[in-house]
């Protein structure tokens, strides 16, 4: 008694596994021309829409020659099963496929362009770099040279200040000198004044009593 039901229970549950299974597929309008979707599954049925070739659709529920269907818009009807396939049509493929090729050499087009930016910038780089480095080398050579000169300019300002020390005090001793000189000069000057002036003196002293002499004698 309990076999029959159990096999029941179980061809009902596969019944509604393939019905759930079913609505979750989904399946194309073969190619090439439109199909009628209708209120239900017979070709007496109200026609409600025109269903063009690639139109994408969802499967609620398949029978061998009718299929109930979901448009994108949500309105639900029945067509003929043979019209529909689970495989995208060529065309929609084609289409699709020449989409992408297009946005694929769009973007081929667009990184030709960014790598020859890329080209051109890296050339200005180099070209910079080049130029920093010859400055650098210029600059690193007239540091060096100012290195130099500046030891040089150090020696030449410690001579400078030697000689000019020593000028100052050869200077010092020429004052002295000349003062010293001056001095003995005019102790010379005042020598051989005075050493005349005694001559003159003595001259007219001995003139002097020259003279006396011989007024005494004429006197006698």
């Amino acid at each position: 008694m309990f076999q029959p039901i159990k096999l029941m229970i179980t061809v009902v549950l596969t019944l509604i596994i393939g019905t759930v299974t079913a609505a979750a597929s989904t399946v194309y309008v073969t190619e090439d021309f439109e199909i009628t979707m209708r209120t239900g599954p017979g070709v007496d049925r109200k026609i409600i829409a025109l269903i063009r070739s690639g139109q994408r659709v969802e499967e609620i529920s398949k029978s061998e020659e009718w299929t109930e269907i979901r448009l994108p818009s949500d309105k639900t009807g029945w067509v003929l099963s043979r019209y529909l396939s689970p495989k995208e049509p060529c065309a929609l493929v084609k289409e699709r496929l020449q989409t992408e090729f297009n946005q694929l050499q769009a973007e081929k087009a667009e990184l030709e362009t960014k790598n020859s930016d890329l080209e051109a910038e890296n050339q200005r780089l180099e070209a910079q770099l080049a130029s920093t480095q010859a400055s650098l080398e210029r600059v690193t050579g007239d540091f060096d040279s100012l290195k130099v000169e500046s030891t040089d300019f150090l020696k030449l300002k410690t001579q400078f200040k030697k000689v000019t020390d020593e000028l100052e005090e050869t200077k010092t001793k020429a004052d002295k000198f000349e003062d010293e000189t001056g001095r003995l000069l005019r102790n010379q000057n005042i020598k051989w004044f005075l050493a005349g002036a005694g001559v003159l003196l003595i001259g007219f002293i001995i003139g002097f009593s020259s003279r006396r002499q011989k007024r005494r004698s004429s006197l006698l």
